[in-house]
């Protein structure tokens, strides 16, 4: 039986998935941050921030999240952004994590936009977001 806040084991469960993929580490290394140091190297993954609501009730536990993941790269163009949020939905989309005592009901990618940084016009920069559901 799962008991608790979700939010650590979540991000901790992230990780381990984005890390472990080879297509992603292929594409970013091992550029896949919370919070992105100065001077980064492109491209690179910024995860977060996630968003969780709960929808438990007296006898059951559950919840869901909107996980935000934003790429950032200098390549001539939006195909390495859209490269990298493949990756993503090939690692999460109706796959997601697993919870001990939570099940999965599903994850999907509820959002995706490429666009120039209006602030650096040699940066572009990708915005996917997912839908978990547990419980």
């Amino acid at each position: 039986m799962y008991s608790g806040d979700p939010t650590f084991q979540v991000n901790q469960k992230i990780f381990e998935a984005l890390q472990g993929a080879t297509g992603l580490t292929d594409l970013v290394g091992s550029r896949i941050w919370d919070y992105v140091p100065d001077n980064e190297i492109f491209p690179y993954l910024k995860v977060g921030p996630f968003t969780f609501k709960d929808h438990g009730s007296h006898t059951t536990l559950g919840f869901d999240a909107d996980l935000t993941f934003s790429v950032f790269s200098q390549y001539h163009g939006t195909l390495e952004c859209d490269q990298i949020i493949e990756q993503l939905d090939l690692i999460l989309e109706r796959k997601g994590i697993s919870i001990t005592g939570l099940g999965l009901v599903t994850c999907y990618r509820n959002f995706k936009n490429v666009f120039r940084e209006p602030d650096n016009l040699e940066v572009y920069q990708g915005i996917s977001r997912f839908k978990l559901i547990m419980g």
